[in-house]
Parts: structure tokens; sequence; C-alpha cells
């Protein structure tokens, strides 16, 4: 495979002796890229040099995938892509966020082309990825839809079993998609999620968060757009961030953000499938992000901060205002000074 890399500042996208290197001087994950789908490798804290995924462990792993694939979608990926190629520059997401550079992985399959798309930014802990399907034309037949309506899956569906602690949920594994993998290597790490809750006209309690440690006899289903990961042992941690809707907004055959197995998390729900997406062309999924943090628990929120203010940086001239809805009267608007 022919070398490409690509940098800006100290960030960088490196596709090499097949693997793909995306990092900057404190953070960089990888992936082996010979197979049908790319595999996970490595996630790592360039600042306190702490490794993050253990990829030899088989125990955790899907029982559906041979490979540690670093995302899966069964209506899209089959066999291995007829070409590879990647495809970077600076990006501030059209002047709404921070300038960054943003990494195109160009994969080539029989039915449709994927944009595997990263981002990451100077100088921050912050790594984000989305996917994107090409549908290429003629293959979105009355057939093909009529199978994959036949072949839906539930990963919500889960099976309880009472104990003396409580109900612990032994969830099925997501059959259909994934969109990102963290086989972890630290043990008895803790989490804790917080799932958030819109339509205000209905809900006025907005903020749910749960909590936890991983259990190697553990699976389960997470509603939650944040999962926060702590190794009590060198107090560091990771925030996993499913880019997406409330749960009640999910689309297509999402029904949770995340499934955890044993030490391994998995931001689930692509947010669409072949039906979909021969119909329209092209769609996006949703995004999954994952932020760096260590020290004192507060640094997990100035983490997310960081994360917030890398997404959408704050203009005075159009951002710094109050709006008040008063139902019918006037719109009271201030602009900061």
């Amino acid at each position: 495979m022919e070398k490409t890399s690509y940098s800006f500042q100290d960030c960088y996208a490196v596709l090499e002796n097949g693997s793909l290197r995306i990092g900057n001087a404190v953070v960089e994950r990888s992936w082996r890229m010979e197979g049908e789908i790319p595999a996970v490798c490595s996630l790592k804290n360039k600042k306190t040099g702490k490794e993050w995924l253990d990829c030899g462990k088989d125990a955790d792993w899907l029982c559906a995938r041979k490979e540690k694939d670093g995302f899966f979608h069964e209506d899209f990926l089959s066999g291995k892509p007829r070409s590879l190629r990647m495809e970077a520059g600076s990006d501030d997401d059209c002047g709404i966020g921070r300038e960054h550079l943003k990494a195109a992985v160009v994969l080539e399959y029989a039915d449709c082309q994927l944009r595997w798309i990263h981002r990451i930014y100077p100088q921050t802990a912050i790594l984000r990825s989305c996917l994107q399907v090409v549908w290429k034309d003629g293959l979105g037949t009355k057939e093909q839809e009529e199978q994959c309506a036949l072949t839906e899956e539930n990963p919500g569906e889960k099976r309880e079993m009472l104990t003396a602690a409580g109900t612990q949920f032994y969830a099925l594994e997501p059959q259909g998609d994934y969109q990102d993998a963290f086989p972890l290597a630290p043990l008895h790490c803790k989490w804790k999620s917080v799932s958030f809750v819109d339509r205000t006209d209905d809900y006025d309690n907005l903020v749910h968060t749960d909590h936890g440690i991983f259990n190697r006899r553990e699976s389960r289903y997470i509603n939650g757009n944040l999962l926060f990961a702590e190794d009590p042992l060198d107090k560091e941690g990771l925030i996993f961030i499913k880019e997406g809707p409330t749960p009640l907004a999910y689309q297509g055959k999402v029904k949770a953000d995340f499934y955890v197995k044993g030490n391994s998390v998995f931001p689930v729900g692509w947010g669409f499938d072949r039906t979909e997406c021969s119909r329209v062309g092209i769609l996006t999924a949703y995004g999954s992000s994952v932020v760096f943090w260590d020290g004192e628990r507060g640094n997990a929120s100035l983490a997310l901060q960081d994360y917030h203010r890398a997404l959408h940086s704050l203009s005075q001239q159009k951002d710094a205002f109050v709006m008040s809805n008063t139902w019918g009267g006037s719109v009271l608007r201030w602009k900061a000074q």
C-alpha cells in the first residue's frame, strides 16, 4: 500500500503498510486495513503513555464477528473493498467549528462507496468519526428492499434475570450494525451514562444517569449520548459520545446508543438501512467520538466542554444571545457584549 499522509499543525493522518493512524501531539488511534473492514488496533493517550485497547482478547468480542472490525453494517459491507484511498485537508465545518484536520478514507465496495470520515483537532484530546454511504445505481431493487425488511432485527430486545442484587440485563448482541468499537484493556473500569430527553411540552425530567462497573459476565444496551469510563487505578478516563438524537427521536432500526459486552463498548445504530439509502443515494450515519480525560472527575466535565468548543466556536455576533418564547407574546432577545 502506497503511503499517503496529511497534516495540519500537530494533527496527522497516515495510511501506509496496511495501517491507518490518526492523531496529534496528545492522542493517537490506529486500525489495520488489510481485511474486509478496518480492524481496531490502538487508542493511546500520548501525554500519559496509556494504551486503552486490548485487541488480543476474544472473550468480550461479538460472537457474530470473526475479526475486530472497527464498524459494521450488514446491508452495505460485504467482501473485500476493491480500492482504498484517503483524502484530507483542513476544515472548520463551514465556519461553525474550530479549524482541524478532516480525513476521509474512501472504500469502494461492490454495492456502495463508503466514506469513513475522521476529525482531529490541534492539541486537543478529541477524536471524531462518522460513516457516509454513497449508494451505487441499479442496486435498490424491490426484491432487495423486501429482503431487508424481512431480516429486520430489534437490537434492544433483551432477557432479564432477577438476582439478589437487582435486575441484570443479558442483552442479545447487535446483529445488524454498529458504528465504532472499543475493546478496553483496563479491568474493573467504572462507567456512567447520561441520557437526555427533549419534547419539553411533555417531559420535565430532562437528564437521566446510570452507573456501574464493566463486568466480564454482563452485557447490556445503554440509552444515552454520553458514556463515561474511568480507570480507578490511574485516574484516567474516556468519554464515548454518540452524536445523535435523544431516545425519543431514534431513526431507522436504532434502539439504543451503546452496547456493552464485558469490557468492550460499541456505539450502535447507523440510523438508516439499505432501503433508505437506495432511495436517496447518499446518507451519513450518526457520529461517534471519544474524548480523553485524566485526574479529578471534574476534569471529565472540562474535557466535555473542550469537545463542545471544538464543534462550535463562539461568535458573539451570532451566538451569544438569550431568547424567551412567551407563547404568542413578544420575543426577548439579548446579545452579549
